[in-house]
């Protein structure tokens, strides 16, 4: 009995060293191994967001954007691979909230990733619209950068006109279809 203990031991420990050392210098079975982990990751993350979209719990979403973001940020200080799945789970909850309060709730994860990617469109976009309500500013200033990234796309156009409609900004409202009738 103590030699088949010692047997297998011995065994597992000697395909376990051969494995290591084949994924060491294997850089392409590595690669693949990896994308598979990051894209179950991704595929988990978004049916555990759908959840909680489809019964309106928002503040379930951010929670878990919030832990992705973080999940991220642990394993890359810089640039990672799970931005493009951040990015996806972002998007299908913010084109599922439907009014500002969904939005606020979104509020801190969109925060955090417009800081690591800063140039995309659509982040700031929703950002502007998060913070709407609280930092009128602010919200202007990310819809003017999302218009300076993407100038064709109207989104961050009628955003500003719907922000500066409910505050009843006359003044954006002129400058904001000047600069449209100018193009």
């Amino acid at each position: 009995m103590m030699k088949k203990t010692k047997l297998v031991i011995i065994s597992f420990s000697i395909f376990f060293l051969i494995a290591i050392t084949y994924f060491t210098f294997a850089a392409e079975i590595r690669r693949k191994i990896l994308t598979y982990i990051f894209v179950t990751h991704d595929y988990y993350r978004l049916n555990a967001l759908t959840i909680d979209i489809q019964n309106r719990n928002f503040s379930g979403v951010s929670e878990k954007l919030n832990n992705y973001i973080d999940i991220s940020k642990k394993l890359s200080s810089e640039k990672s691979y799970m931005i493009p799945g951040i990015y996806n789970a972002i998007e299908l909850a913010a084109s599922n909230a439907l009014d500002q309060e969904d939005f606020n709730y979104l509020e801190k994860p969109l925060l955090d990733f417009v800081d690591m990617e800063p140039k995309l469109y659509k982040p700031n976009v929703w950002l502007a619209r998060a913070l709407s309500d609280n930092d009128y500013q602010k919200s202007i200033t990310l819809l003017k950068k999302a218009i300076s990234i993407s100038p064709s796309e109207e989104t961050a156009y009628r955003e500003i006109l719907r922000i500066a409609q409910v505050n009843q900004n006359n003044e954006l409202v002129n400058e904001i279809t000047n600069f449209i009738s100018r193009d």
